[in-house]
């Protein structure tokens, strides 16, 4: 008894996941037309949409025919991918995220080697000499990598809006003919 409890539940949660409806009309997913009395033609996008007195005349409305747009997307797209911005955002892409951070890299793995160097430098320098120098280097190190990291991000920037300036300066040919 308990299996066959266990398998209908299982049965009926497998359904509701594919998305099993047992009445076409409580598909929410499904576009329904009705006409007012007037003649105008009224779309909904469900059943529960429909007043009463008009479901017995209502129709499901097929949409494989309706345009997707998607040419005029692609379109736009592909007009939106030639701009100078988007140029500059496939070279930052292309960079890498090691090239894009590299001032931080170099300053974290600075800081990284002289934690890890800690234990052979302090006792030929003096432990509490070598404490002092960490305590103003390693934070140092943070700030102006940090610090670097920023300027090479606002470059990038300023880089950009120069390129759509520049790009928006020009516009169309308007030089007078010869």
């Amino acid at each position: 008894m308990v299996k066959i409890l266990v398998a209908t539940l299982y049965l009926a949660l497998f359904c509701v996941s594919l998305g099993c409806r047992s009445d076409p009309h409580n598909d929410p997913q499904t576009m329904w037309s009705y006409r007012e009395p007037g003649g105008r033609v009224v779309y909904v996008n469900g059943w529960n949409a429909i007043p009463e007195h008009y479901r017995t005349h209502a129709e499901r409305v097929d949409l494989s025919h309706v345009d997707t747009n998607t040419s005029l997307g692609n379109a736009y797209r592909d007009a939106a991918s030639s701009t100078p911005a988007a140029t500059e955002a496939r070279q930052t892409d292309e960079r890498g995220p090691v090239k894009q951070h590299l001032p931080l890299i170099v300053a974290l793995g600075t800081a990284v080697l002289l934690l890890v160097l800690t234990p052979f430098i302090g006792p030929k320098v003096g432990s509490e000499r070598w404490n002092r120098t960490l305590l103003w280097a390693l934070p140092l190190l943070l700030v102006l990598g940090g610090m670097a990291d920023l300027l090479q991000r606002f470059s990038g920037m300023v880089r950009t809006a120069k390129t759509k300036a520049a790009g928006s300066t020009q516009g169309p040919n308007t030089s007078p003919p010869h």
